[in-house]
């Protein structure tokens, strides 16, 4: 074999393997101790991504340490060139692709975490996982090239083979796609609070390779492919900000003074905005009367919550209170009636 010699048998072969195997031991529990001490430090930040970093970076202090070990192990004793050219091109070839996930996991990392611009509200499992790809394939194809492999026909081929799988997988792509639009666009974002047309509402989990998962108020579940949701008619409580009206609609008798009922609704929204969690606290209620119907005065009170799901107890604050003044005040909602005049019936008829 290239690598044997007289001097150089398989003994050899596996005493210098198994100091790259204790310098590698000695580097991990090296970083174990380091990590203990830099994370006393990052610790006392409010952000994880320092965390973040030492976690991961950490990690290629065994694999340079055993890379060194055997680039000198190598070069000590009777050892053939070609043996030496071939160990040197299997360390760069290690190091770069430890190395390439190391930096496709810190990538994906600062994702998560907010750091980089794509990772918006939330970043989306499909965004994570095309950058961690992304630099992985990156990575390996400079580790190749270490190989001398000429990385141009591999590209050429895989490009005829990727046409014949995306024709035979083209509804995952497409949704794949998709995903990748809705998480670019950054109109519907993690955390968000939707409604489809279809009248399913929650917030939104993940947008993943194939679906996005939306989990209502009921803690259920809703899969929605990447491709469907694309084309449907979506409104996200979530943007512009996360803030909006609450809207509370009834009516109150003709009989009624109305500036008293204004005066009276008002002082029961500023209650319950000021004592309700999840109520913006400094808004100023709006009461406005809508018109003429049959039976009551339609009239609207609008309120205010932090986000969407806060809505429901505002509601139900608002509507306990209002009775219950009402009941004090005396006034009235009227149950519905109509009042019907008959002509040209004689009397006694």
């Amino acid at each position: 074999m290239p690598w044997e010699s007289a001097q150089y048998t398989w003994i050899s072969a596996a005493t210098d393997g198994g100091i790259v195997l204790g310098v590698f031991v000695v580097g991990w529990i090296l970083t174990r101790l380091l990590r203990r001490f830099l994370y006393t430090f990052t610790r006392r930040t409010e952000s994880e991504f320092d965390d973040l970093v030492v976690e991961r970076l950490t990690r290629i202090i065994p694999w340079l340490l055993a890379g060194l070990a055997a680039f000198i192990a190598i070069r000590i004793g009777p050892k053939t060139p070609e043996l030496v050219a071939t160990v040197d091109v299997g360390i760069r070839f290690a190091l770069i692709v430890r190395i390439t996930f190391i930096l496709a996991k810190l990538a994906s990392g600062m994702l998560e975490q907010r750091v980089l611009p794509l990772g918006g509200v939330g970043a989306t499992t499909l965004t994570r996982k095309l950058l961690f790809w992304a630099v992985l394939v990156a990575g390996l194809v400079v580790a190749l090239t270490q190989l001398g492999v000429e990385v141009t026909p591999v590209l050429a081929a895989l490009g005829v083979g990727s046409l014949a799988v995306g024709l035979a997988l083209q509804p995952t792509l497409t949704n794949v796609f998709a995903g990748f639009n809705l998480s670019l666009a950054q109109r519907l974002r993690v955390g968000d609070f939707v409604r489809l047309d279809g009248g399913q509402e929650g917030q939104i989990v993940d947008i993943g390779w194939r679906s996005t998962e939306i989990r209502a108020l009921g803690d259920n579940i809703i899969l929605v492919p990447n491709a469907r949701l694309a084309e449907l008619i979506v409104t996200n409580f979530s943007l512009p900000g996360a803030e909006l009206a609450v809207t509370v609609e009834f009516g109150v008798a003709y009989e009624s003074d109305l500036a008293h009922v204004e005066r009276v609704l008002l002082e029961v929204a500023r209650d319950v905005l000021a004592t309700t969690p999840g109520a913006v606290k400094d808004f100023e209620p709006i009461v406005r009367y809508k018109g003429f119907a049959e039976s009551s005065i339609p009239l609207l009170v609008i309120l205010r919550a932090n986000e969407y799901a806060d809505r429901v107890a505002i509601i139900d604050a608002f509507v306990r209170k209002t009775k219950s003044r009402f009941e004090q005040e005396g006034i009235v909602i009227p149950y519905p009636q109509r009042v019907v005049r008959q002509v040209g019936v004689e009397a006694g008829a």
